[in-house]
């Protein structure tokens, strides 16, 4: 009968410690689609376009496309983009990811993981495959700084762009992009953003022109003149918004004809006023 109290006092202390001791942490109930944080699918996969050491321009453009990029930080301060150069008449395959601060616009992090002259160079490189794997690797290094929270709405078109357009002529805008009540026109250089008729953006960006080139000069028995001239005027390729932590980004392509090529299109990234 002795043991009795100690027996109750070791049971009460197992008790105690199996109250006290914390369980396995609980699993995260998953939030609204594209709202998951430190999801694994914000990892950069590494690459499977490889055979026998040459790149393969399919398996390329698969890979790339199962990137989930853009991304927008839980607390709306950082975008993560995929950058993808149109290369010419070459079309070499390229990467790169980059991180840009919301507030400015401004490039914070850059990431590259192939280039377009890398492709020709290395046909046939064993070894090649390694160093883009690094860095794939370096690139996750990067995104991993940083709280990613989703990929915003994507942006419907409101307009078409018209034969002329295509043409080369000079476009006289607006172009346009929606969501619910959200509208996005761009009238070159002046964009302007309303929600349910309140302003949001009301502004110039005179930094997306282009600037005009001549073709001939000189050298062609030209100096200028309108035959010579050569415009790409912008047209919006898409666009991505996420009012609740207030960022827009713009996909800002451009015109050209055969004898005009454009750039390259890029994203541009917007503060909005937050919608709380």
């Amino acid at each position: 009968m002795r043991r009795a109290p100690r027996l109750v006092a070791l049971a009460a202390a197992l008790l105690a410690a199996c109250a006290t001791t914390p369980g396995p942490a609980p699993t995260p109930s998953p939030g609204p689609e594209g709202t998951e944080i430190h999801a694994p699918r914000y990892l950069v996969e590494r690459p499977t376009f490889f055979v026998e050491g040459d790149l393969d321009g399919a398996a390329f453009r698969r890979w790339a496309a199962e990137i989930p990029l853009p991304a927008i930080s839980e607390d709306g301060a950082w975008v993560a983009l995929g950058r993808r150069g149109e290369d010419g008449a070459r079309g070499n395959p390229n990467y790169a990811v980059e991180v840009m601060r919301v507030a400015d616009g401004r490039s914070v992090g850059h990431a590259p993981i192939l280039a377009a002259d890398e492709v020709d160079r290395h046909r046939g490189d064993p070894g090649f495959e390694a160093v883009v794997r690094d860095r794939v690797d370096r690139a996750n290094d990067m995104l991993a700084a940083y709280r990613w929270a989703g990929r915003g709405e994507r942006l419907e078109d409101l307009s078409s762009v018209g034969m002329d357009h295509l043409a080369g002529a000079p476009f006289k805008g607006p172009l346009g992009l929606a969501i619910g009540a959200l509208t996005v026109v761009f009238d070159e250089p002046h964009l302007s953003v309303r929600l349910a008729g309140r302003v949001l953006v009301d502004a110039d960006y005179p930094g997306w022109t282009q600037p005009e080139t001549n073709l001939c000069g000189p050298d062609h028995g030209s100096e200028g003149g309108e035959e010579c001239a050569c415009r790409n005027p912008i047209t919006l390729r898409g666009g991505r918004v996420d009012l609740a932590r207030g960022v827009l980004l713009l996909d800002i392509g451009y015109v050209g004809t055969d004898l005009c090529w454009e750039p390259d299109t890029w994203t541009a990234v917007i503060a909005l006023p937050r919608n709380d």
